[in-house]
C-alpha cells in the first residue's frame, strides 16, 4: 500500500512545487498558446481535448504540483509537467497530466527524475494524454515504461484510467441543418422535448446567481446514471463537476444554463461548458441536464453546440466515453472525427491486457484526420 503521505514526501525531494490552479494557468497559458496556434507546422491534431485549462482544471482536481523547463530559446519552448494524485484502492499514485511544451526535454525528465520519483514514493507513475512522440520516447526508446499500442482496449482493472471510446468530433455545419436520415433521431427528441416542455432558452451562467441550482442538478443527473449504471461513485462524479461551476464565460469559455419557462417563471434544467481549443475548435467539458425532462439532455447538448457556431466554430470535441451509453450518445450527433483515444503510459511498465476493439464500433479504431 502507498500512503499518500509518503507521495509527498517524494514530491518534495524532487523538489516539485505545489502551486494554486491560477498559478498553474499563468504558467501553462504560454504554452497552450504554442499548441493551439502551431498545429500545421508540427502536425498536431487541432482537436486536442487536453489542450484547454478546463480540462485541466477538472484533471487538477486533487492538487497540483508543477516541474517546469524554461526555454533556452526563441523557436523551441520550455516545458510544464502538472502532477498530481489519484488513488486506486488502498493505493496512491502519481499522474503527470498531458505534459506540455518541448517533449523531447519531457521525456528526458520523466525518464530519469519520474522513474526516480515512482521508486521513493513506491507509487505508479501514470503519464495521461501523452503525445505520440512522448509515448515513443519513453515506451520504446527508454524499454522501461508501459502503455498500450494504439486499437488496443483497456482490461477491467485499467479502463478508468483512460476512455474506452475514442473523442467524437462534430462538424458544428452540419449539425446545425439537422437534416437527412442520420439526424432523424435527434430532431425526434428535439421536437418531442419542445412539445412537452416549450422553447428551451439559453443565458450565460452566473456562479454567485446559479450554483445552488446547477449543484442540485449535477447531483440529480450523477444519482440517475448510477441507479443505471452500478458501480459509479454519485459523490465522485459530483465532485469532478464541481471545477466547472466556478468558472463564468469569457472570450475563450462559454458557460451556459439552459432553462424553460415555467408561469413566466424561469426554471433552469441543465448547464454546459465549452472551451476554445483552436482557432476553429472548441471542447465541450460539461453537459448535465435535469433527468426529470425526459429527452432535455439532446436538447441541452445540441443548444451548447449551437451556441459555438454562432460564436464562429467548426468543430466542437466531445471527448471520449467511458460507457457505451455515454458513447452512443455522442454517435446521434455523427462524429466526423473518430481519433485514436490518447492513450496513458505507465511506470512501471503494467502486463498487457488481451487487446480488444472498442465495443459497439463496427468500423474498429481508426484516425481520419481533418484538413
Amino acid at each position: 500500500m502507498t500512503s499518500r503521505k509518503r507521495v509527498l514526501v517524494a514530491f518534495e525531494h524532487a523538489g516539485l512545487r505545489q502551486v494554486s490552479f491560477e498559478e498553474f494557468a499563468r504558467i501553462a497559458n504560454p504554452l497552450l498558446q504554442w499548441h493551439q496556434t502551431g498545429q500545421k507546422e508540427r502536425k498536431q491534431q487541432p482537436h486536442e481535448y487536453g489542450n484547454t485549462l478546463s480540462y485541466f482544471r477538472q484533471a487538477l482536481r486533487n492538487g497540483i504540483w508543477v516541474h517546469r523547463s524554461r526555454s533556452d530559446s526563441s523557436l523551441t519552448p520550455g516545458h510544464v509537467i502538472p502532477f498530481t494524485l489519484s488513488s486506486k484502492g488502498n493505493d496512491w499514485r502519481i499522474v503527470a497530466v498531458n505534459p506540455l511544451g518541448n517533449q523531447r526535454s519531457v521525456a528526458d525528465y520523466l525518464s530519469l527524475d519520474g522513474r526516480t520519483l515512482a521508486q521513493e514514493s513506491g507509487a505508479q507513475l501514470i503519464v495521461k494524454k501523452p503525445s505520440r512522440k512522448l509515448r515513443q520516447e519513453l515506451v520504446d526508446f527508454t524499454h522501461q515504461f508501459g502503455g498500450y499500442k494504439e486499437g488496443d482496449g483497456w482490461d477491467g482493472q485499467n479502463k478508468h484510467d483512460d476512455d474506452t471510446f475514442p473523442p467524437a468530433v462534430i462538424d458544428l455545419r452540419s449539425l446545425a441543418l439537422t437534416k437527412g436520415e442520420k439526424y432523424a433521431r435527434l430532431r425526434r427528441s428535439l421536437n418531442r422535448f419542445e412539445r412537452r416542455y416549450g422553447k428551451i432558452k439559453v443565458r450565460e451562467y452566473d456562479p454567485s446567481k446559479d450554483f445552488a441550482r446547477v449543484k442540485k442538478i449535477v447531483e440529480k443527473r450523477m444519482q440517475d446514471i448510477a441507479t443505471r449504471q452500478p458501480g459509479v461513485n454519485v459523490e465522485e462524479a459530483v465532485r469532478a463537476h464541481l471545477p466547472f461551476l466556478d468558472q463564468q464565460s469569457d472570450e475563450n469559455t462559454h458557460s451556459l444554463v439552459f432553462y424553460v419557462e415555467d408561469k413566466g417563471r424561469e426554471k433552469p434544467i441543465g448547464f454546459s461548458l465549452t472551451e476554445r481549443i483552436s482557432r476553429h475548435s472548441a471542447g465541450l467539458y460539461a453537459g448535465v441536464a435535469d433527468p426529470a425532462f425526459e429527452d432535455a439532455q439532446y436538447a441541452i447538448h445540441y443548444h451548447a453546440l449551437l451556441h459555438l457556431k454562432e460564436k464562429g466554430y467548426s468543430y466542437c470535441n466531445l471527448g471520449g466515453s467511458e460507457t457505451v451509453s455515454l458513447d452512443q450518445f455522442k454517435r446521434l450527433f455523427h462524429p466526423v472525427n473518430r481519433p485514436y483515444k490518447k492513450h496513458v503510459v505507465y511506470y512501471p511498465a503494467p502486463a498487457r491486457p488481451h487487446a480488444v476493439s472498442y465495443y459497439g464500433h463496427p468500423d474498429g479504431p481508426k484516425t481520419i484526420w481533418l484538413k
